[in-house]
């Protein structure tokens, strides 16, 4: 798509309609908004920290020290 696919421009001032500063391509999409299906319990963070996260200094260097 890179190389053969169609160039789209958009004007500027027409990204600033869109809710919460989306930016949209096409104009004709009239689906549901992912935040419709689900919700963030979590804010930004990430949901796997308690399992997989650490602190910088349980982190094992390379050279064994």
């Amino acid at each position: 798509l890179l190389r053969n696919g169609e160039i789209k421009g958009v004007e500027q001032d027409k990204q600033l309609e869109n809710p919460d500063a989306r930016v949209v391509l096409d104009s004709g999409t009239a689906s549901q908004l992912l935040g419709y299906y689900t919700d963030s319990y979590w804010g930004l963070g990430r949901g796997d920290y308690p399992r997989f996260g650490c602190f910088f200094w349980e982190i094992r260097l390379p050279h064994g020290d």
